[in-house]
């Protein structure tokens, strides 16, 4: 069960975005809440106001999609998760945006790809 985030002012489970703020005023992370727990997108920010990491929650577990991104804005890396487990294909880019390696997970056991 997810730690379940609570609101200091009414005590109740929180329910919308957190944010946080790099000094430079771009936006450093961005995070939603339902009911006190993780559902939906979750941001990662270079200071630069680019996303760096990408997370899709669903009732307080990682589900579906994570991307990352180099920070010259090509795509880094893409995986899915499933119940807060890579499970299905992880693709790897180099930072000049070329194919660099893949592998396949079933329940967050590497299948395919593995590198020992």
């Amino acid at each position: 069960m997810p730690e379940v985030i609570i609101e200091k002012e009414n005590n109740e489970p929180y329910t919308g975005v957190v944010f946080a703020l790099y000094n430079n005023g771009n936006i450093q992370y961005e995070w939603s809440y339902v009911d006190g727990v993780p559902n939906g997108k979750w941001k990662y920010y270079f200071y630069t106001g680019k996303v760096q990491y990408e997370f899709t929650y669903l009732d307080g577990a990682k589900n579906g999609p994570c991307r990352a991104w180099h920070f010259n804005g090509k795509l880094n890396f893409e995986s899915q998760y499933k119940n807060n487990e890579l499970h299905g294909e992880q693709v790897f880019w180099t930072y000049n945006g070329e194919l660099d390696h893949k592998r396949s997970y079933a329940n967050g056991e590497c299948i395919a790809g593995c590198m020992h």
